[in-house]
C-alpha cells in the first residue's frame, strides 16, 4: 500500500518533497536529491510502481528544487551541499540508496574536466554529501545518476546528445574513482534505446528534460539499480505503448547487468554461483532469504538452495558489517554436457533470462547463428552481417535455448532461459 504525503507540484521554480509509504517487513529507504530532471514526470515514482508490482517495499522522500545544482557556487545555500534541509533529511533517514542527481551540465566539458572550482566544485560537493550520508546511515549507498544532457548537443563539447551522454557517463566513471560509490547507467541505457527504437524520443519539447518514455527508463534504471531485479515482466506502462514499454524495461535491465562491475554495483552485490545441484552464495554473509523467479521461498534460509531448471535465484543477506545486500537473479540451468568450444569473451547473448527480445553480439563478421531448444529442434537461424542483431522471442515458449555461431573455426555455444 502506498499514501502521498504532500502536495506535488512539477513547476521548476519550486522546491517540493514527496514521501511514499509503503507497508512491508523489507523496506528499502531512497533519499533522491537534484533538480527538474527527477520530478519532472516524476522519477520516483516511477520506481515506486515498479516496486509495487514486484511486491518490494519502497519508501522514498525527495528533494529536488528546480534548477539547483550539487555545488553550484552562485545558489550558495540553495546548492544541495550546503542547504540544511538535505542534511536533516540525511540525518533522520535512515537511509538504504541516496540518489544524487547534479545538473548534467557539469559534466560535459571534456573527458576528466569538470568547470572551475571557482564556479562549481563538484567533486567535494559530491563527498561532502557522500560522507554525510555515511555518518548517519552506515550501510547506505550513494546512487549517482549518470544520465542526460541537450538532445542537440552543446558545442563546442560535442553536436549530438547522444555524445553528451558519453562524455557525461565517462565523467562520473572519473569522479567515482574518488567517491567509490555506486553508478546508474541512466544515460547508456538512453543511448541504447535511441538506437533501438529510433521513433520514440526521450526528451521533452525543451529538448532538455525528459519525456514520459525518458522518465519511465530513467525509473527503470534506478529500479534496476537499486533491486537488482528485473522489470521486464512488470506489467506496468505510465501510458506508453506497451511494446515501447516492454522494450524500453529490456534495454533498462540489460544496461544493468551489463555494467554491474564498471559502475561499481559489486558493492552492494552478493555474488552467486551454480554448483552442482545448488545454487550457492560465495563470500561471508548471514542471515538468508532465496527467492525464486523473485517470489519468496518460505524456509530458504540458508547458504545455498536446490537448483530447479529454467528457474531464476535471487538472495538477500547481511554482510560482514550487519549490512543487507541483494543478489543478481542466476537462473539454474540442469548440466547438459555441452560447453562453450572456445572461450567466449567475444560472443554475449543478453538479456539472460530473456523475454521478447534477445540481442546477440559476435565480433567476427559474417558468423552463421542458429539457436535449438532443448530438444535441438532449430527455432532461428541467421548471418550476423553486423556485429550486433536482435531476435523477436516473442513466440517462443519459455524454456531452455542453445544459441551457437559459428565463424571459420570458431565456435561459440550459449544457454539462454526464456522466462514468461
Amino acid at each position: 500500500m502506498t499514501r502521498s504525503i504532500g502536495s506535488i507540484v512539477i513547476l521548476q521554480v519550486l522546491l517540493f518533497f514527496a514521501v511514499k509509504h509503503c507497508t512491508a517487513s523489507d523496506t528499502t529507504r531512497v533519499f533522491y536529491i537534484g533538480n527538474s530532471f527527477v520530478y519532472t514526470y516524476d522519477v520516483p515514482a516511477v520506481v515506486q510502481n515498479f516496486a509495487n508490482l514486484a511486491g518490494k517495499g519502497l519508501y522514498y522522500e525527495q528533494h529536488t528544487p528546480g534548477g539547483i545544482s550539487v555545488a553550484d557556487a552562485a545558489q550558495g545555500s540553495s546548492a544541495h551541499w550546503l542547504n540544511p534541509a538535505v542534511f536533516n533529511t540525511l540525518r533522520t533517514g535512515s537511509w538504504d540508496f541516496v540518489v544524487l542527481q547534479d545538473n548534467q551540465g557539469r559534466f560535459v566539458l571534456g573527458h576528466h574536466k569538470f568547470p572551475s572550482l571557482a564556479t562549481s566544485k563538484v567533486v567535494e560537493g559530491h563527498i561532502k554529501i557522500r560522507d554525510s550520508m555515511r555518518y548517519y546511515s552506515p550501510c547506505a549507498k550513494m546512487v549517482l545518476f549518470a544520465g542526460w544532457a541537450f538532445q542537440g548537443g552543446y558545442m563546442p563539447y560535442s553536436p549530438t546528445g547522444v555524445g553528451l551522454i558519453d562524455t557525461i557517463a565517462i565523467n562520473y566513471a572519473f569522479l567515482n574513482d574518488s567517491m567509490h560509490e555506486v553508478i546508474s547507467p541512466i544515460g547508456i541505457a538512453w543511448r541504447r534505446a535511441i538506437a533501438m527504437l529510433p521513433t520514440v524520443n526521450l526528451w521533452g519539447p525543451d529538448s532538455a528534460h525528459q519525456s514520459a518514455a525518458g522518465t519511465y527508463l530513467t525509473g527503470a534504471v534506478i529500479y534496476s539499480t537499486i533491486f537488482r531485479s528485473s522489470p521486464i515482466g512488470l506489467n506496468y506502462t505510465a501510458g506508453l505503448d506497451s511494446a515501447v514499454a516492454r522494450t524500453l524495461r529490456t534495454i533498462a535491465w540489460q544496461t544493468v547487468s551489463d555494467s554491474i562491475v564498471t559502475n561499481n554495483l559489486t558493492l552492494v552485490t552478493i555474488p552467486i554461483s551454480q554448483i552442482g545441484s545448488t545454487v550457492a552464495v560465495s563470500g561471508t554473509y548471514t542471515s538468508f532469504q532465496w527467492y525464486r523467479n523473485d517470489t519468496l521461498i518460505p524456509g530458504a534460509t540458508g547458504a545455498a538452495v536446490t537448483g530447479t531448471n529454467g528457474a531464476c535465484y535471487s538472495v538477500t543477506a547481511l554482510d560482514s558489517d550487519g549490512c543487507k545486500c541483494r543478489s543478481m537473479p542466476l537462473c539454474y540451468v540442469a548440466s547438459t554436457g555441452i560447453s562453450p568450444a572456445m572461450p567466449d569473451c567475444a560472443f554475449t547473448v543478453y538479456p539472460n533470462p530473456a523475454n521478447d527480445l534477445l540481442h546477440v553480439r559476435v565480433e567476427a563478421a559474417g558468423a552463421h547463428l542458429t539457436v535449438t531448444d532443448i530438444n535441438g529442434r532449430e527455432i532461428a537461424e541467421h548471418v550476423l552481417n553486423t556485429p550486433e542483431t536482435t531476435l523477436n522471442t516473442s513466440a517462443w515458449n519459455a524454456g531452455l535455448y542453445f544459441v551457437t555461431t559459428v565463424s571459420g573455426e570458431q565456435v561459440y555455444k550459449k544457454k539462454v532461459v526464456i522466462h514468461r
